[in-house]
């Protein structure tokens, strides 16, 4: 059973995504980084993908990095996948190319990067395939 607590940090990210207020970014910022809820702090980096601020890429990346919940890692990559299309293919091929990141983080980048209609996804994804002979 979810908490009164979680359901409100979870209307929270949701809200401040919706909202205009100046400080709304660094406030899903902060509320995915500190949040003890892994849904809570998931929920945040998607909702700060939406809001489409510059600042969004950066923060995900550190979640990518530095949340120690796997759960977590997939989410903030597929709040990249939800970036404008340009910005969230950028931000797909360097997941892809960072072999810091586990190899499950690396699928789910890899996974999303193949939703996209972009041209240079295209040409990443096929020099991935074999030649037929």
């Amino acid at each position: 059973m979810r908490s009164e607590a979680k359901d409100l940090a979870l209307h929270a990210a949701f809200s401040l995504a919706q909202s205009t207020a100046e400080d709304r970014v660094d406030a899903l910022i902060r509320q995915g980084r500190e949040d003890d809820d892994s849904e809570v702090r998931s929920q945040a980096w998607f909702w700060l993908a939406q809001t489409g601020a510059r600042e969004s890429e950066e923060a995900i990346r550190w979640a990518l990095v530095n949340d120690e919940d796997d759960e977590v890692r997939k989410e903030a990559v597929f709040a990249m996948s939800q970036l404008p299309e340009e910005r969230a293919v950028d931000a797909l091929l360097a997941v892809l190319g960072n072999r810091q990141l586990r190899r499950e983080v690396r699928e789910q980048a890899l996974f999303w990067l193949a939703q996209s209609d972009l041209e240079r996804a295209y040409e990443y994804i096929d020099r991935l395939l074999p030649r037929a002979q």
